[in-house]
């Protein structure tokens, strides 16, 4: 997918354009920034309301290629090193809660919603 990036963009239209694509997961953006498997703190999620440009610290507005293949932690080096966007992805639960991939950063995003399919039918035949 390509990911279009621009200032006058509300984040909650970049968080639609990336889960059509990508249907199991969730893309949140953050005020700081968080490293490698570290979760980033809900104190610090920004609204979905908010303007790209309202956000963002650096980068000109532009196109973010986000592949399958890719994994979690690369796109959200990709947002950040390229947009100034910290970014933050979530897959779903077995309850239906939105989880940070933080642990599996290394997962393709792919990957990411395999694992939730695995889970959800792992829960699914326990209630059996």
């Amino acid at each position: 997918m390509q990911l279009h990036i621009n200032d006058r963009l509300r984040v909650q239209d970049l968080q639609e354009r990336f889960q059509k694509c990508f249907p199991l997961l969730k893309l949140a953006f953050y005020t700081k920034p968080h490293k490698r498997f570290q979760v980033s703190n809900d104190e610090f999620l920004i609204d979905h309301e908010k303007l790209v440009g309202e956000i963002r610290r650096k980068g000109a507005n532009g196109f973010l290629e986000i592949k399958s293949w890719f994994t979690t932690a690369r796109v959200e080096r990709d947002l950040e090193d390229k947009f100034g966007l910290h970014a933050q992805i979530f897959r779903q639960g077995p309850a239906g809660a939105w989880l940070q991939t933080s642990l599996s950063d290394d997962l393709t995003l792919y990957e990411q919603g395999e694992l939730n399919n695995i889970l959800h039918h792992q829960a699914a035949n326990e209630k059996h």
